[in-house]
């Protein structure tokens, strides 16, 4: 038992004094850093700069870091005090240097603390580099904390370490959404398109790729994610029991949406090399094109601007061939 009561006596010491705090975490395509302290009642804040240096520099876009949430020690919260700024800079060895900047207007007044951990603010910046480990350390200076009554305090603060963070963000918890017949994702932080790729699928069959997908046919409704640092997670199921737009079907074919304001889906038969052709009512060839196809997975078509109207729709895959109209409407 004497290691628990060493422990105990160590967390009582930490927090019977000053203390300050930095969380780092992984949110989206972003690093967020949030800055806590705990200080007696008796003290108030005048000034403070939370200095950390961070390695690798590489890792982030610093030039679009910011602070996004500040807490009561700031001019949003507190007329008191200015608004809470970031400055950074390089640091030898490959690291950036970080200050979160608190100043009181008046160099005599400010606002005292509670007596618990409270909330300073944070700061974001985005990824530049993934899969690095980024790894901080405090960088507080002699001063860089003053308080009232006393100055140049900073002794009298215990910083707590800074745990790593492993830079490849987690995709769980992404959510189907729906609007009109338009399948999208609801994503658990703010990702950049570019850095993922979304596969979707209808009772179990790949159906196509994209951040959106039509869901016109009846069938369960579900997306892979994956991040390109590796991570990837699965959406809920979205069951849609009717279809909210109707589809020409002509055999095995399967055209949606009809009628079409200038994009087409196009379920084959089997997988080949499809030909799609539209013509008008004398017979005149409107639009034509071929690609390569996969059995039972839609592919998507952008169509020219036609007049609206009723058109001659003709498929054909190998010796398979069917024409079915095809109703074009903006």
């Amino acid at each position: 038992m004497k290691w628990l009561r060493v422990i105990t006596a160590m967390a009582c010491l930490v927090w019977g004094q000053d203390t300050v705090w930095a969380e780092a975490r992984v949110w989206g395509d972003y690093v967020e850093m949030a800055f806590f302290w705990r200080g007696l009642t008796r003290q108030v804040p005048l000034g403070a700069n939370f200095v950390v240096v961070t390695a690798p520099a590489a890792a982030l876009w610093w030039d679009s870091a910011a602070v996004v949430t500040a807490g009561r020690w700031d001019a949003t919260q507190s007329p008191r005090y200015r608004p809470l700024y970031l400055t950074h800079r390089p640091e030898e060895g490959g690291a950036r240097r970080v200050s979160v900047n608190l100043l009181a207007n008046d160099p005599s007044i400010g606002d005292a603390f509670g007596g618990q951990r409270e909330f300073i603010g944070r700061w974001r910046v985005p990824i530049g580099q993934f899969g690095d480990t980024l790894r901080s350390r405090w960088g507080m200076e002699t001063g860089e904390i003053v308080l009232a009554p006393f100055e140049r305090a900073k002794g009298s603060f215990v910083f707590m370490p800074i745990a790593p963070v492993y830079v490849c963000p987690s995709l769980a918890d992404s959510r189907l959404t729906a609007m009109g017949t338009q399948l999208g994702i609801d994503l658990p932080a703010p990702f950049r398109s570019e850095n993922l790729t979304v596969r979707w699928f209808r009772d179990g069959v790949e159906i196509g790729q994209g951040l959106t997908h039509p869901a016109v046919l009846p069938g369960s409704y579900w997306a892979e994610i994956r991040h390109r640092c590796g991570s990837i997670a699965y959406t809920d199921t979205l069951s849609w029991r009717t279809a909210t737009q109707s589809y020409v079907q002509k055999g095995a074919w399967r055209v949606y949406p009809q009628p079409s304001s200038g994009e087409v889906w196009v379920e084959a038969p089997s997988s080949g090399v499809v030909r799609f052709c539209l013509k008008d009512a004398l017979g005149r060839t409107l639009y034509e094109t071929t690609y390569v196809a996969t059995a039972s997975h839609p592919q998507g078509l952008a169509l020219p601007a036609l007049p609206n109207g009723v058109y001659s729709l003709t498929l054909s895959i190998g010796a398979e061939v069917q024409s079915m109209p095809f109703v074009y409407a903006r």
